[in-house]
């Protein structure tokens, strides 16, 4: 006897059966598609894992976090990648960070995204993580920042302008580009091989940069220090912890982009323990992040919310003509069905954000410019609060070896104890003379 045989009203035996096992073969088929489709649709578009480690100093345990997701999570193999690259610049351990910026980068600039039915039906994070602008933006001005670090320019330039394009949006939109220090770097790299027109350019686009999160900061007079080649020091700091993402709004449909608190302001440069200058502001990775990726993906995540208050609907309607009795056997039975396969849409339709995000960004990005007299000397830096500076956020490097017309470059991550990145490490950074 059919499953459905009890519920028959009406109808011969034969054409009756014939319906019963219909239905009951679309039942069976709706069950293993939502049981399949359920299965993928489990995994939540969670933040990264490994950056409460990161940021506590324990670099190992982060370090191992990151390398297994790489494996186990393909989806966020990019932004672990990212958290990885990152992680090993902030150990000094150059080449290793090149290698992840390089593994990154490559999955985030393909087109030929995974799981792209997934943004329909499913989670977010069954699409292959691409980065929102300012990340991809940060993530080939890393790459630019160790490939100049290493003295390979003929890398560095085309870096530094994917950076810009990522930020501008296409070649044509290049100069909308609102980040400062992609252009002063790109420009130092120009410098570096001589290329004077060319750097000159684009420590210009630094300049005419419209950007009000620099507001008050001197960039005029940055630059300037910045195309003196007489100068061969270059300090870039990172201070805070950079932007996250959180869910908002009904179904947890938007991607709201968070901003942590931090003490530090500013850092102070030392050598030989007298003061020469502090840094200043050149990149607010917030302000990139919440004015470009935000706004774009909050009206992509509220159109699915849309639909699936839609399918939910429809399913209401459906299963109200499955019970009404005054329809016909095989209207109700094609409610029942419609009504189920709908509830499952819904069910499977995601509308939560997506707040897979690179987590251990800083939140702001200040570089130094100055000249050193040649020998050796010890570099200190101190960061300060809105007032004071903070105990246990010194870091110093002795016999660091400056040379006229060699540009000695320290890239610093603030926390405490310090982090250093410096020729020390990968080599010293050769620049043309006058």
């Amino acid at each position: 006897m059919s499953r459905c045989g009890p519920a028959r009203v009406g109808g011969s035996p034969s054409s009756t059966g014939v319906d019963g096992s219909r239905a009951g073969r679309a039942l069976s088929v709706i069950a293993a598609l939502l049981v399949v489709v359920l299965f993928i649709a489990g995994c939540a578009a969670s933040r990264p894992e490994g950056v409460k480690e990161y940021y506590a100093g324990e670099y190992q345990a982060a370090r191992d976090i990151y390398t297994e997701k790489m494996d186990t999570q393909p989806n966020s193999a990019a932004l672990y990648a990212l958290l990885l690259g990152t992680l090993e610049l902030t150990s000094a351990n150059v080449y290793e960070a090149r290698e992840c910026f390089i593994e990154a980068t490559g999955i985030m600039d393909s087109f030929a995204a995974k799981g792209e039915a997934g943004a329909v039906v499913g989670q977010e994070a069954s699409k292959e993580y691409k980065g929102d602008p300012y990340e991809r933006m940060m993530a080939h001005w890393y790459l630019g920042l160790v490939d100049y670090m290493l003295g390979d320019y003929d890398k560095a330039i085309p870096d530094f302008k994917a950076a810009a394009l990522a930020d501008g949006g296409s070649g044509e939109e290049r100069y909308q580009s609102d980040a400062a220090s992609v252009f002063l770097m790109l420009a130092k790299s120009y410098q570096a091989i001589g290329a004077s027109d060319k750097a000159a350019y684009e420590f210009q686009g630094a300049v005419a940069v419209e950007n009000p999160s620099l507001a008050g900061v001197p960039l005029a007079e940055i630059v300037c220090e910045a195309s003196d080649p007489s100068n061969n020091l270059l300090v870039l700091v990172g201070l805070g912890r950079g932007p996250f993402k959180y869910r908002s709004g009904e179904h947890g449909r938007l991607a709201k982009i968070g901003r942590h608190d931090y003490p530090e302001r500013t850092a102070w440069v030392y050598i030989d323990g007298h003061r020469i200058g502090r840094t200043q502001t050149i990149e607010d990775i917030y302000f990139q992040a919440s004015t470009r990726g935000g706004r774009a993906m909050d009206a992509i995540l509220a159109g699915k919310a849309v639909f699936k208050d839609l399918t939910a609907a429809a399913a209401a309607e459906a299963f109200d003509d499955a019970w009404d009795s005054s329809k016909s056997q095989e209207k109700r039975r094609e409610a029942l069905v419609g009504g189920i396969l709908l509830t499952g849409v819904s069910t499977l339709i995601s509308a939560e954000a997506d707040i897979r995000s690179w987590e251990t960004l800083p939140d702001r990005i200040q570089v130094l410019l100055a000249r050193v007299e040649p020998g050796e000397h010890t570099v200190g830096i101190r960061f300060f609060g809105d007032s004071a500076p903070l105990e246990g956020m010194n870091a110093s490097a002795s016999g660091v070896d400056f040379q006229a017309g060699r540009e000695t470059v320290f890239y610093v991550r603030a926390r405490r104890g310090g982090a250093w990145v410096s020729p020390l490490q990968c080599g010293a950074v050769e620049m043309p003379g006058e």
